[in-house]
């Protein structure tokens, strides 16, 4: 998603871009990276060996991979095995590598500890104390991820699960808008050793939202709010 979208961005600006895939990445999607242009290069940042051999020749490294939410496999693709342990490996192995900039795609701290956030902030406590130059992008919820039938936003059927009171106010932020920013950060002054808030302009609630599905749509939406208590 990111990523692919970062790799279009790159080669049409004329940038030699690698592209990194698992071996049990996507054929469809490892040839649609063919054929933007990049060079593909097979590795997992669960084997630190394949990073290091990556990581040759390679001036900047923009990371947008995730165990969360789609690719999750417990105990083996999961936050501690990837997010934390496989970045970390990342983070020292462009060291080794001598990349000059890392560019390390985040999400703001929250309240509650959780393992994707342990680990997203443990990544980026490594990458302050690395000597590499960062730039550490925490955009807010991707709509594309969050306003979809996988996360309960079912727009297509009218039906939407909320969780709380849904009176939150969020930024929303298109993938679109996170790959623009990564790319821009590249070789920018301005994004050196820098943590980036990318947010949409207005918070809206999600509430507001399907509100806003309704006005466009012309029709009702069935909204449940699931709630949570402690037992």
């Amino acid at each position: 998603m990111v990523g692919t979208e970062i790799c279009r961005l790159l080669t049409e600006g004329g940038k030699p871009v690698k592209a990194l895939v698992r071996a049990t990445s996507d054929p469809a999607k490892v040839d649609k990276l063919k054929s933007l242009g990049a060079t593909v290069v097979q590795g997992d940042l669960r084997d630190a060996a394949s990073l290091k051999a990556a990581c040759q020749g390679v001036r900047a490294v923009i990371s947008t991979a995730s165990s969360m939410p789609f690719a999750y496999q417990p105990g083996e693709n999961a936050p501690r095995t990837t997010d934390q342990d496989g970045y970390l490996s990342l983070v020292a192995a462009a060291k080794e590598a001598g990349v000059q900039q890392f560019i390390y795609t985040s999400f703001p701290p929250m309240a509650a500890a959780f393992p994707l956030q342990d680990a997203k902030r443990a990544v980026e406590q490594s990458l302050r104390a690395s000597g590499l130059t960062f730039t550490l992008l925490h955009p807010t919820y991707f709509t594309e991820v969050w306003l979809s039938p996988a996360v309960g936003f079912d727009f297509p059927n009218r039906k939407v699960s909320l969780y709380g009171t849904g009176e939150n106010p969020i930024s929303w932020i298109s993938f679109l808008d996170v790959a623009q920013f990564a790319v821009a950060c590249l070789d920018n002054p301005a994004a050196k050793n820098a943590t980036l808030d990318l947010g949409g302009p207005q918070a809206i609630s999600p509430l507001g939202v399907v509100k806003i599905f309704e006005q466009v749509g012309g029709k009702p939406f069935e909204v449940t709010l699931a709630r949570f208590s402690h037992q």
